[in-house]
């Protein structure tokens, strides 16, 4: 070829390319704007959630807390929930909250506040949102005064008033005491609190021996309690002690009044981590932990051995982010999240979303229609049911202190949520089962402690999602306890208790049964990760005639030597199991329904569902990934590697003989490892042997291509000189391209199934 030629298959050369290149970058510019114009769009779309909090200040740790967990659970969110949030730091203060107030109120990408933390806060900026039609959600406020006269406020607790009559209720008709007395502050939240009491208390024929009320607020507080402690010395019997105060004066009180033998019974106040803070600044409580409030019951909004495996999950994500324990006040406004969420998704599919005004207005709309059982949505904190003026429609769990740990009375109140599903309340009533109170029915429910310490994970078999556990049950309650009536419910045979290893009434009057298991159990196996997979190892039972308003399984946080938290002694058991690591243990208890019209008339239409409290115990295992890999996929490493070794060959029949064998050899692979996995669904596996094949197709193109192109050029001559040079350049091409399309295939397998990358 002359050189006068050459230069003009160059130029033709260089002017094509720049005009591929060119329509290349005309359209990578189009996806670009069409990019950048749905993000606009999204943008335009964004609702805003803001999120009033005590960012600085005395309360700084607290209002870091609500802001973890309302970012916790909007990070969990699909991708195109195009909700926003809005930190803002109100110090606690009402000057400061009542300014967030207003300017939150005239933004109009606002469509909901979560918060304040304080009462004084709250209070502050209530009149506000009400003016300017703003719905608001607060986790922690329970003043009577929020909530009663604001229909845009909501409370997912019960107002003080309402607490204050369920602990009357509860003091009387649960522990038996027929008197009692109380110590209130003169402020909001004692005056409600006592309110509430002493109604209930009325109504109840209870004796109420004293009324002693005390101002924080005064100058001469230390004074007041000292006269408040001799007081109730001089009483003699003063019954039970309700002291409706704040953390600090209710330490003041319990601690000068040590050893008079009076029982106290605390409101949620005692359940904030203050309470505690304050008692461990003596040196009694340091060396005994609970030296002084041994026995003192609180309602609290929430504790753990009561909670749901929402509430289980919430704090295994929470302390995994945070590295810290996320407490009740997190879990609360992780469920405002969620409630404050689920209203805007209904606004906005109503298309009520126009105006900011309309979707306020749909969004306050939306919450208010959480006023009835069918209506309720189940969070961390337990189902949230809203009464006509925004507050929660709950009884509040009741604790007693055991050291500084909170457990579960040993029995606890639950709403009814159907009054029709009882053949006959007032009978119900009068034989102490059904406790009405704050205009709803409760069920008295029975709670049963219940222990589960695996001692050996074995045989665990995939095929049929099957493993051998071998550990102690054990059941601390005050019912006589029929180990044959215990229903394992994903047993893969039926499990026979037997006689118990331990029988033991303790001082308490309760009785602790303890068993010894080793059965086969069955579990639900999810292999779409394999094999990057983690598998659940569930052992589950309920009683099988008791209903869940009869009894209801808690974990025994105390006594389980196999907790939640990491230690060694849980990862002991499973050590037989190859190939696998222990990942996390859960134990929780769930309802589980039957549903059933039992051939009853009036459920014909209305399915009645008899509900039992489950036990779960589980135990979740992950796939040792990098020893499986280096084990079963190391050789493809070779086959990849052989396909790419096929852009340095120029001979076509060894090319095509090493392309071949790669793709036998990835087969041979894949059918084997595909073998093992017993399910009909693509799983992750299989998306890695998809690359393969295309990676070992790119090889088996670009061989196929540069013989013809070789050919075309040895049978044309000159003319076909341009054929070799492109033979050579995909070749050359290929040696490039190939290892990054290697990476880059393997790495989307990983981040897709590991999340690992994705941003």
């Amino acid at each position: 070829m002359s050189a006068l030629a050459s230069k003009a298959l160059s130029r033709r050369w260089w002017s094509k390319h720049f005009l591929i290149a060119t329509l290349l970058s005309v359209i990578g510019l189009g996806f670009v704007i069409v990019e950048i114009r749905d993000l606009l769009d999204q943008r335009q779309q964004m609702i805003t959630i803001a999120l009033v909090a005590p960012m600085s200040g005395k309360d700084a740790e607290v209002g870091r807390e609500m802001a973890r967990s309302v970012r916790l659970y909007l990070d969990q969110l699909e991708e195109d929930a195009r909700i926003e949030l809005r930190i803002l730091d109100d110090k606690g203060d009402p000057r400061q909250a009542e300014q967030i107030a207003r300017q939150l109120a005239g933004d109009d990408d606002v469509a909901l506040v979560l918060g304040h933390y304080a009462k004084e806060a709250a209070l502050a900026a209530a009149p506000i949102y009400r003016e300017n039609g703003l719905p608001a959600i607060t986790g922690t406020v329970t003043a009577d005064a929020l909530i009663l006269d604001n229909s845009w406020y909501f409370s997912l607790l019960p107002v003080d008033s309402s607490q204050g009559a369920q602990i009357a209720a509860f003091i009387n008709k649960v522990l038996g005491v027929r008197k009692a007395s109380i110590v209130y502050d003169s402020d909001g939240y004692g005056s409600a609190l006592l309110k509430g009491f002493e109604a209930t208390a009325d109504g109840l024929g209870m004796e109420l021996v004293s009324r002693i009320a005390f101002d924080r607020q005064s100058g001469g507080l230390d004074a007041e309690l000292e006269s408040v402690a001799a007081t109730l010395r001089a009483m003699g019997d003063p019954g039970m002690v309700f002291l409706a105060t704040h953390p600090a004066e209710g330490v003041k009180l319990i601690t000068s009044l040590y050893g008079e033998g009076l029982q106290f019974f605390g409101p949620d106040s005692f359940s904030e981590e203050r309470f505690l803070e304050l008692l461990n600044t003596y040196p009694q409580e340091k060396v005994k932990p609970g030296y002084f409030i041994d026995g003192v019951f609180s309602t609290v909004p929430m504790i753990p051995d009561i909670a749901q495996r929402q509430a289980k999950e919430f704090h295994y994500h929470f302390e995994r982010r945070y590295q810290q324990a996320p407490g009740w006040i997190g879990a609360a406004y992780r469920d405002a999240a969620m409630l404050g969420v689920s209203a805007i998704t209904k606004a906005a599919s109503e298309g009520r979303s126009g105006t900011p005004a309309s979707l306020r207005a749909a969004v306050k709309f939306h919450l208010s229609q959480t006023n009835m059982p069918e209506r309720s949505m189940f969070g961390v904190m337990g189902n949230i049911q809203f009464d006509a003026h925004g507050a929660a429609v709950k009884p509040l769990p009741v604790a007693v202190f055991k050291g500084h740990n909170r457990v579960s009375y040993r029995e606890q109140l639950q709403l009814v949520r159907d009054i029709r599903r009882i053949e006959n309340p007032l009978r119900e009533i009068l034989e102490g089962r059904l406790l009405y109170q704050n205009d709803r029915f409760n069920h008295r429910t029975k709670v049963v402690y219940t222990g589960v310490d695996i001692n050996e994970i074995t045989n665990l078999d995939v095929s049929d999602s099957s493993f051998t556990a071998d550990f102690y049950i054990w059941f601390r309650t005050e019912l006589e306890l029929d180990p044959r009536q215990i229903e394992f419910l994903n047993a893969a045979e039926p499990v026979e208790l037997g006689d118990p290893v331990v029988e033991e009434l303790n001082a308490d009057g309760l009785i602790t049964y303890t068993f010894r298991v080793r059965s086969q159990f069955r579990g639900d196996f999810d292999f779409y990760r394999y094999p990057f997979d983690s598998q659940e190892l569930p052992i589950r039972f309920k009683h099988s005639t008791l209903t869940r308003p009869e009894l209801i399984f808690v974990p025994d946080v105390m006594g389980m030597r196999m907790g939640e938290d990491k230690g060694g002694a849980r990862e002991a058991g499973f050590q037989a199991i190859s190939g696998w690591n222990y990942y996390k243990a859960l134990f929780y208890q769930d309802e589980i329904s039957n549903n059933s019209s039992l051939g009853i008339e009036k459920f014909f239409e209305d399915s009645y569902a008899l509900e039992f409290s489950r036990f779960n115990a589980t135990v979740t295992i992950a796939r040792d990934a990098t020893s499986f890999i280096l084990k079963n996929l190391f050789p493809m490493f070779f086959v990849i590697l052989l396909s790419y070794v096929t852009f340095y060959i120029s001979n076509y029949n060894p090319r095509l003989n090493m392309v071949a064998s790669a793709l036998l050899t990835a087969a041979f692979f894949h059918l084997k490892l595909s073998a093992g996995i017993p399910v009909g669904y693509l799983v992750a596996i299989e998306y890695f042997f998809f690359a393969v094949y295309i990676l070992i197709g790119i090889a088996l193109l670009a061989s196929i291509t540069t013989h013809r192109l070789f050919e075309y050029a040895s049978s044309k001559g000159e003319a076909g000189a341009r054929a070799g040079i492109w033979a050579i350049k995909i070749d050359l091409i290929g040696r490039i391209i190939y290892p990054i399309l290697v990476v880059v295939m393997i790495y989307a397998v990983i981040a897709r199934f590991t999340g690992f990358g994705w941003g």
